[in-house]
Formats: structure tokens, sequence, C-alpha cells
């Protein structure tokens, strides 16, 4: 309705939510990989597929993933902004040539590969992400890698 009458929309997060998106990315491919931006970028607790994570906690997942793979790049593919939800495609590639440590398993450096292609969606609040709902082909890669 906003739109229709040429004013803004105040739910709509726009070009803050999309640049905050496109930090993520440029900052995740950058060497050497410093995850710290999480911690600008989310809020202290979030929301994580339904389950409440802390930024922190998000940070060092996002650290030991790219211990494993350093050279891993991501690239967004597609990204739409609605109301105070953003959501994005992406493909991440690269090298396991790391050790990943998860809570349930270890997977030792294998040399290979990967390509894990996903789709996230994020709320955006007080200028913070708030929630993160993703869905990847990360258990498959993990699994090639030798993970299983």
């Amino acid at each position: 309705m906003f739109e229709q009458l040429g004013l803004p929309n105040p739910a709509d997060p726009g070009p803050p939510a999309r640049a905050m998106l496109q930090r993520i990315f440029e900052d995740s491919n950058k060497s050497p990989k410093d995850m710290g931006f999480i911690l600008e970028l989310y809020a202290p607790a979030f929301v994580r597929n339904g389950v409440e994570m802390t930024a922190e906690r998000w940070r060092q997942l996002a650290e030991a993933v790219y211990r494993a793979w350093p050279d891993a790049t991501q690239d967004l593919t597609d990204v739409t902004v609605e109301g105070d939800r953003i959501f994005c495609r992406y493909v991440m590639r690269g090298t396991h040539t790391g050790d990943l440590r998860l809570a349930d398993r270890a997977i030792s450096a294998s040399g290979r590969q990967f390509e894990v292609w996903g789709m996230e969606m994020r709320r955006v609040r007080d200028g913070k992400f708030v929630e993160l709902w993703s869905n990847d082909t990360m258990e498959p890669a993990a699994a090639a890698a030798g993970g299983r």
C-alpha cells in the first residue's frame, strides 16, 4: 500500500538490510577470515531455524567452518527484500584442507573441493538480524569430504 502511494514502507528494511547481507558475503570472502562482523550484524541473541542462538556462538561456528575450508568463497545469486525480511540464494565453494570438529563428529581434512548451495531468510529489527532460517546442501558436501 505504501509503495502505491509513493511513500516508503516503514516496515521495509530495504537498502540497509541489503547492505547488511552484502557485508556478510563480502567479509566472509576476505582473507584472512575474520567473523567478527557477525557480532555487529546480529542481535546478541537471535533465532536460527527456530532455536535461540547467540551471535557469539554463530561466530564460533562460522570460524570452525572457515578453518576447515579456508579458501571458501560465497557468492549471492538472488536477493529479495520484503517487509522486514530479506531472502537470498547463494553458493559457497572451496577446498577441504582443515579439520572440522562438530558436536557429534569430526571430519578430517580431505583435500577435496566442494560446492554448497543454500537459501536463507533473515528478519531485521532495529538494524540487527534477529532471525535466520537456512537450508543448504552442507550435509552432502561434508559427507563427500569424508564426514560419514
